[in-house]
């Protein structure tokens, strides 16, 4: 088995249909996070963006980092710092 190389830590873990989790999430204000040993994500799929770690979603290698890529009907962006999947403007480009 073949784990990620890269290890963010912690990720935002929430979905659009909450309204503090929308295109940008204000960190002052209690979302949240899930511990992550892969990659933090951004997930566009039906106008609803979800956000986790990536090892929820059976991606157990490292993904190229901010490269939106279209799989299991959405497009993914992902990324390897603590809390980087704040902003979510990149995959809307």
């Amino acid at each position: 088995m073949c784990l990620a190389s890269a290890s963010a830590g912690w990720c935002y873990q929430c979905d659009s249909r909450n309204p503090r989790c929308g295109m940008q999430i204000d960190q002052t204000i209690g979302i949240d996070k899930t511990p992550c040993n892969g990659q933090c994500y951004t997930y566009l799929r039906k106008n609803i963006l979800y956000r986790g770690c990536s090892w929820e979603h059976g991606f157990m290698t490292a993904q190229t980092t901010f490269t939106a890529v279209y799989e299991k009907d959405g497009l993914w962006l992902f990324c390897d710092t603590p809390l980087c999947n704040s902003n979510a403007a990149p995959i809307m480009d």
